[in-house]
């Protein structure tokens, strides 16, 4: 079965209640509740955001992130260490950096000690 035909086919696309209808309380009517022309509409306004070439621009910026990332933790391995923060950081980062083509700037960044994470 091909994706295009999953994403026309209307019976392969309908969400279950069972499923997706408790969930309507916390995301409301949106892309991941919905069902026909509702949810086609907003399928619709997101597509351009996932072509291939937009997530092809991404992958310098994941790259870049990543690497910071794992040289600040080379130093502690075999140590056991809380990584909520240095990941919170990190996915910050990368989230303004890909969403609103933007850095976070130095001044307004607070720097990770990540030896104040080791447990």
């Amino acid at each position: 079965m091909g994706t295009g035909r999953v994403l026309r086919d209307r019976d392969l696309t309908t969400k279950p209640w069972i499923f997706y209808g408790p969930l309507r309380g916390v995301l409301k009517d949106g892309i991941f509740t919905n069902n026909g022309s509702t949810w086609e509409a907003h399928r619709t306004a997101i597509t351009p955001a996932f072509h291939r070439q937009v997530l092809e621009s991404y992958t310098e910026i994941l790259k870049e992130e990543s690497l910071k990332i794992t040289n600040d933790i080379s130093n502690f391995i075999g140590i056991d260490l809380d990584c909520r923060e240095i990941m919170t950081r990190c996915t910050s980062i990368i989230s303004v950096r890909t969403m609103f083509s933007s850095t976070i700037h130095k001044e307004d960044q607070t720097d990770v000690d990540v030896s104040a994470s080791v447990q």
